[in-house]
Parts: C-alpha cells; sequence; structure tokens
C-alpha cells in the first residue's frame, strides 16, 4: 500500500463504515493529490487514540490501524464524498491510470445504444466515470433515458459534450488495419471516449471542465432541449463558457454548421379506374411533375456555409397500379445556410397551392469558435449545438469522417482517436483561457 496521508490521533477501525468517514475526510485534505499531513480526525470517525494509515490501491482507497486493514471502493468513496460535496478536483485512482480511448472506445461500442434505447450505455458510463472519481448528474429525457453531466468541480467553465445514440443497425466492433470498426466508431462514441481522455488531464491540472453526453442527437435532439432546460433551470452548473461539441470533422475546427428542416409536401387526387384516368386525376403524377421544378428554385447561398441543399428523402401514393391515385406524398430534408422562413417562402411560392406543406422540427444554421492553428472546415451537417444554446461559445471538432457515419463501413483510425485527445485538451485549454472574465 502506497501511504498518501497519515491522521493522527485517529481512532482504530473496525468497520467499513468508519473507513469511508475517514476517506472522505481524507479527500477534502487531499484535493492537490499530494501527500498530506492532517492534525485531527473527524469526530465522527473517532473511536480511541492511534495512527491512521491511508493509501491508494487499485480497489480502492485502504484503511489500516492497529492492524486492521479496510479496503473502500472508489465508487463507494466517490459517493460519499459527492453527498458531502467534498469532491476533489485530483483524485489519485485517475492519475496512476490513465484511461486508453481504444479501450474506451470498445467498450462503449460494444453496448447497442441506438436512438431510444441508450439507457444501457448511459448507466455503464455513469459507473465507469463514478469509479474514477467524478461526479455526474442525470438529466431526464425521456422513460429509461438521461442525458449524463460529469465534472469534479462547483463552477465548470469549459464543457466537452457530444452524443452517445447511434443510427441502427447495431454493429458490433472490431480492430483492423489500425482502425475501428462498427456503430458509434466515429458518430460518435470514439470522440465520447477521446474526450474523457482529454478531461481527465485537464482535471489534473485545475482546469474546470465538464462533460455533457447526450442522447436522442440522431432523431429529435431531444437530449439537447433536456440539458439545455436543466442548465437553464440551474439543476447542473450553469457556469459554462463555452461548449466544444463532437460530431466527424476529420480532425477539423468547423467554421459553422448548416441547418436542417424537414418538410412533407402532399399532393390530392381523385381514384378512378386507370383505364378512365379522365374520369379521375393522378396525385403521383401531380408531385412528380412538381417536384422536377424543384431544381429551378433560386435557393439562398453563403459565403461560409456554401449552397441550401435538398434531398427528397422518400416517396410514397397510391393504392394500386390499376387505380388512379388518390394521394401522394414526398418528404424532403433541407440543409439550410441561412434562417428558415427565407427558404420557406421559396418553398411555398414553389408549391403555390398544387400541395399542401407540413413543417417539420428544424435546426438552424450556427457560425462557430476557432482556435489558432487548427485546419477548419464547414459541416454540411446538422448538430445538437444550435439547442444547446445555454451552454456557452460553441466549437466543433471530432475524428473520423462523417462519409462513413451511418454506413455498415463506419470506422476511425486509431492513430486519429489518439490524437483527438490531445486536440481537445489543446482547444479546452484555449477555450477556457480564452473565456476568463477580464479577457478580449
Amino acid at each position: 500500500m502506497t501511504v498518501i496521508a497519515r491522521l493522527l490521533s485517529a481512532p482504530a477501525l473496525a468497520d467499513v463504515d468508519a473507513a469511508a468517514g475517514c476517506a472522505a475526510l481524507l479527500a477534502r485534505c487531499a484535493c492537490d493529490g499530494r501527500a498530506v499531513i492532517a492534525t485531527k480526525a473527524s469526530e465522527q470517525a473517532r473511536r480511541g487514540d492511534g495512527n491512521l494509515r491511508i493509501g491508494v490501491g487499485r480497489a480502492g482507497v485502504e484503511v489500516e490501524s492497529e492492524g486492521v486493514r479496510a479496503t473502500v471502493a472508489w465508487r463507494a468513496l466517490s459517493w460519499s464524498m459527492r453527498a458531502s460535496d467534498a469532491l476533489p478536483s485530483h483524485f489519485p485512482y485517475s492519475m496512476s491510470t490513465p484511461t486508453d480511448p481504444i479501450e474506451l472506445t470498445a467498450k462503449l461500442m460494444a453496448i447497442d445504444s441506438t436512438s431510444g434505447r441508450e439507457g444501457d450505455v448511459v448507466a455503464w458510463l455513469d459507473r465507469y466515470l463514478v469509479e474514477r472519481g467524478w461526479r455526474t448528474v442525470r438529466i431526464p429525457v425521456s422513460a429509461g433515458r438521461d442525458d449524463l453531466f460529469v465534472t469534479v468541480v462547483d463552477a465548470p467553465t469549459v464543457t466537452l459534450s457530444t452524443h452517445v445514440d447511434t443510427v441502427p443497425p447495431f454493429i458490433a466492433p472490431r480492430l483492423t488495419d489500425g482502425r475501428i470498426h462498427g456503430r458509434g466508431a466515429c458518430d460518435a462514441k470514439g470522440i465520447a471516449a477521446s474526450m474523457i481522455c482529454a478531461a481527465e488531464r485537464l482535471r489534473h491540472d485545475n482546469v474546470p471542465v465538464g462533460l455533457l453526453f447526450v442522447v436522442g442527437e440522431e432523431v429529435t435532439h431531444d437530449g439537447a432541449h433536456a440539458a439545455n432546460e436543466a442548465f437553464a433551470a440551474r439543476r447542473v452548473p450553469a457556469t459554462s463558457r463555452a461548449i466544444i461539441n463532437g460530431e466527424p470533422t476529420e480532425s477539423t475546427l468547423a467554421l459553422g454548421t448548416k441547418g436542417a428542416v424537414r418538410v412533407i409536401v402532399r399532393t390530392a387526387g381523385q381514384a378512378a379506374h386507370s383505364a378512365y384516368p379522365h374520369l379521375g386525376r393522378s396525385a403521383t403524377r401531380d408531385l412528380v411533375n412538381l417536384l422536377a421544378e424543384l431544381e429551378n428554385v433560386d435557393f439562398p447561398n453563403d459565403p461560409v456555409l456554401g449552397e441550401t441543399t435538398v434531398n427528397i428523402g422518400s416517396l410514397s401514393g397510391g393504392v394500386a397500379d390499376n387505380v388512379m391515385a388518390p394521394w401522394a406524398e414526398a418528404r424532403l430534408m433541407i440543409r439550410l445556410v441561412t434562417p428558415v422562413d427565407v427558404v420557406r417562402q421559396k418553398i411555398e411560392r414553389w408549391a403555390d397551392g398544387r400541395a399542401t406543406l407540413e413543417w417539420g422540427p428544424m435546426v438552424p444554421p450556427v457560425k462557430l469558435g476557432v482556435v489558432d492553428g487548427f485546419a477548419t472546415s464547414v459541416a454540411a451537417f446538422a448538430t445538437d449545438i444550435p439547442v444547446l444554446s445555454n451552454w456557452g461559445t460553441p466549437f466543433l471538432f471530432g475524428p473520423g469522417s462523417i462519409h462513413v457515419a451511418h454506413r455498415d463501413d463506419e470506422m476511425v483510425s486509431i492513430d486519429e482517436l489518439r490524437a483527438a485527445v490531445d486536440s481537445y485538451e489543446r482547444i479546452a485549454r484555449s477555450v477556457e483561457s480564452s473565456t476568463r472574465p477580464g479577457r478580449a
């Protein structure tokens, strides 16, 4: 046992409860992670006279007095300190056993967290981080689904954030040719692992960092909405001045992200026998003709974000091949570079009463922060960033390519994952320093 503290005038210990009390006292004293001498033990832990040795082992804090030894597991210790608001900024276990980003990525990927089924991966992360000395807060989103906020300080000023849900189908991880393959490799469990490794380094150097892992990014962004509301309601520390979001940007800092809006275009027809088309009207024919005109719409451009794009994602309609189609619809996804109202007006003029329009969820485009020395890019995809508006100035960075995200061959380079740890640390230090009060 490596002794890191000796508490004088402390009792002999015969049970773990007393050990936990003394270990919590140690944590209050050892906030700098170095050996300390405490001259007085707490009255609650005192059972008599004698010397108390407290050391650090892989299983937890080891307490020994007069031949009696007890081990307080890291999980039990971190929970006891959380309850007493005594969690130190330096916790010896994390300093002596750094997290490996590749191993952690594989563990996260081995848990199916398809959107809507994120409960298991959040529970695993919660346990894992608590055991490493972090203080965690669950943010309820819906039944069985929570976001996870993580810190060790009362006032974190920079937040590393990404999502833990994935698109279907679940694909188990495998390691070949210097790459991790499988669902979530780059979008975004590898990113989450790199962020955790960077956060442990930052915690070691007293950088006031937090971690935010959200659910539902791939569908409705409901996790980000819940996190933003929790910040506003002070259910988590409302002190973050910058948020570094993680998505696969090929290890570049994004200058901005395009927004997105969904719209369902519906046409109505009149059913009739297909041998007598003059007795009816084909909704599918009307819809196809209307969609052909989309290419003539003058959608707006932005000098940074580029052009507005429209994807016709799905088509449906009709009842049978020998019946004039009484209905038809097309589902569109529009990537925005301007406020949605600009595009909405153009779509309404294009439809011009020939179809009804049902507008769905909208995410606005966002211009993002930059840090000197990083290559930059533009993200054509939407992220949680616009919804996390309370969390401070947004930045976007991540290893891996969006071009393989959502595909069966999703993967990320091991070297790029390891390099991302350094990059997240560097970005966070720069952002935290530049956003301190009094700095320009």
